[in-house]
C-alpha cells in the first residue's frame, strides 16, 4: 500500500516546499500565527487544512494519482503540453529520456533512462525494467529503486499524453491502441480512468482504489462500513 500526500496547491518535485516556506515566511510577519493558533509541522487547522494522506490501495490508484499530479499544469490551463508543464515529475521523466536518446553507447542510454539527472531521484515507472542490473545500481538520490506501474515509461507518457488531451478538450483524438492493454492491466475502462484522474479529490476522500481494493481495505480496517460504488 502506498500513501499519497497531495496539497490543495499541487505540484510534484516536491516544491511544494518552498511554497510551504513563502507562506510560513510572510505568516511570521504579519503575525498571523499567534492570531490562528497555528503550529507549523503539528497538528491542527492549519496544517490539516493544507496537507491529506490518503492510502492508495492498487496499481489503479496509483497511477489515477500520479496522473492526477502530472496533468496539473494543463488542466489549470498554465501549460499545454507535458513537455512545457513545468515542476512536475513528467516534465523531469521527459528530460531524461530526451537526454538518454542522445547517448552514444546501450549501457549509458539505459543508466541515463534508470538514473537521469532531472528525474533520478524519482521512483522508476516500470515494475519489470528491461535490464534489472542497470536499475540495481546503487544510488543515494531514492529511498528505492523499485518501480511502481505494470507499464513502462513510454507507456505512462502516452497514456498521459492521451488523458491530457481529454482534459483540455481541443485535440481529444480517438485512444491509442497502445493505451487499451495498460488500461486492461489497471483493471478499469478508459470512462473510469478519466474520472479518477479528472476527479481524483473528490472521488477518494479517503482511500483511493478500485471499489474491491477499497472494500477490502475497510473490511480490515473498518469492519461493517458499506460497500463503496462499484467502478
Amino acid at each position: 500500500m502506498t500513501q499519497s500526500f497531495l496539497p490543495n496547491m499541487i505540484s510534484e518535485r516536491l516544491s511544494n516546499g518552498p511554497t510551504w516556506s513563502t507562506h510560513q515566511a510572510r505568516l511570521s510577519r504579519s503575525g498571523d500565527f499567534r492570531q490562528q493558533g497555528v503550529r507549523l509541522y503539528s497538528w491542527g487547522r492549519f496544517w490539516e487544512g493544507r496537507f491529506k494522506a490518503q492510502p492508495l490501495l492498487d496499481e489503479t490508484a496509483i497511477a489515477a494519482c500520479m496522473a492526477y499530479v502530472d496533468l496539473n499544469p494543463i488542466r489549470a490551463k498554465i501549460a499545454s503540453t507535458l513537455e512545457t508543464s513545468d515542476f512536475t515529475s513528467v516534465q523531469a521523466r521527459i528530460a531524461d529520456r530526451q537526454a538518454a536518446g542522445e547517448a552514444t553507447t546501450v549501457p549509458a542510454k539505459d543508466i541515463g533512462m534508470e538514473h537521469g539527472q532531472q528525474a533520478g531521484w524519482l521512483a522508476p515507472i516500470a515494475l519489470d525494467p528491461p535490464r534489472q542490473r542497470v536499475r540495481e545500481k546503487s544510488t543515494d538520490r531514492r529511498a528505492s529503486n523499485k518501480g511502481c506501474l505494470p507499464m513502462t515509461l513510454d507507456q505512462y507518457l502516452s497514456l498521459l499524453d492521451w488523458t491530457g488531451r481529454q482534459i483540455r478538450k481541443d485535440k481529444p483524438g480517438s485512444m491509442p491502441a497502445e493505451c487499451a492493454p495498460i488500461l486492461e492491466r489497471l483493471q478499469c475502462s478508459a470512462e473510469t480512468w478519466l474520472d479518477f484522474v479528472n476527479n481524483f479529490l473528490q472521488r477518494f476522500r479517503n482511500e483511493a482504489g478500485l471499489a474491491a481494493s477499497r472494500q477490502a481495505y475497510r473490511n480490515r480496517s473498518r469492519p461493517g462500513q458499506p460497500a463503496p460504488q462499484a467502478t
